[in-house]
């Protein structure tokens, strides 16, 4: 006889229902059977698709609703695990790469310039489409050089839980990509002064970055802000370079490298 002795308590649960699972010739009591599966689906260390439950986020079962939640919220695709920091952001590691050119996102599903490297430095509408489905661009971004994670926008007059929510949602798409097989940049976004205690996490030191000067000089204020934060961020991060998407605003980056790129309007005209 096999004894499982070493086995912990959400461990034992999965075990009881793999057990039963796999004779099946007796009815489920489904309101215990519900009980456990919602203690190890909030655990998000056992998979019990692996045991051959079978979930459907689609029906309007009660026992769906956590699925429901961790798919809209992508947390059958980011964990705790993936996350540091204080703030927990998930990590984009630096892959020690830079493009020869950017294009637009919009462009991706037309575009064969594969040797460029995809950017969203466009209005978020555009691309909102890639947090709500993340595991469906990847066959297309895979094609390109490599992807910056979405710039999710950082208004000034966000209250401060959007700001915190969009950081994140840069970071975690970008760490699926990466986990995907893609070649992701992280891009640095940040508001005021306050977001500075959680805008750089998920970044290593010594990464590369990339930046958006576009709008940046429409007035002091905007350009006195993104000067203070690319400040930080040198300070912060310590990065390998920096790649500035845009044309300059006279920041003096120091010993900072620096790469940039003519924007997607600079290039139709020539310029």
């Amino acid at each position: 006889m096999l004894v499982a002795d070493d086995l912990t308590e959400l461990q034992s649960k999965a075990y009881r229902l793999a057990d039963n699972k796999t004779a099946e010739l007796a009815n489920w009591d489904f309101s215990l059977l519900n009980f456990e599966l919602d203690a190890i689906l909030e655990s998000h260390t056992l998979n019990m698709e692996d045991f051959g439950f079978e979930f459907d986020i689609d029906t309007t079962d009660s026992k769906n609703e956590r699925l429901r939640t961790d798919n809209s919220y992508n947390l059958r695709h980011i964990s705790k695990d993936d996350c540091s920091g204080e703030w927990e952001m998930p990590t984009i590691e630096c892959q020690g790469h830079t493009p020869k050119d950017l294009i637009p996102f919009n462009c991706a599903k037309t575009s064969n310039e594969y040797s460029s490297g995809i950017h969203f430095f466009i209005d978020d509408y555009q691309f909102e489409r890639v947090w709500n489905d993340l595991p469906g661009y990847v066959d297309i971004l895979k094609k390109f050089d490599c992807v910056m994670s979405p710039d999710f926008s950082l208004y000034l007059d966000m209250p401060l839980p959007m700001k915190i929510w969009n950081v994140y949602r840069s970071r975690a798409v970008g760490h699926f990509w990466q986990k995907s097989g893609l070649t992701v940049i992280p891009t640095l976004s940040w508001a005021g002064p306050e977001t500075f205690v959680f805008c750089f996490e998920g970044i290593p030191q010594g990464s590369i970055v990339a930046v958006s000067t576009i709008g940046i000089k429409n007035s002091a204020r905007t350009k006195a802000i993104w000067h203070d934060g690319m400040a930080e961020a040198i300070r912060q991060l310590e990065p390998e370079t920096v790649l500035v998407y845009g044309s300059s605003t006279g920041f003096d980056f120091g010993n900072t490298k620096t790469i940039e790129y003519p924007t997607f309007t600079e290039v139709r005209h020539g310029r």
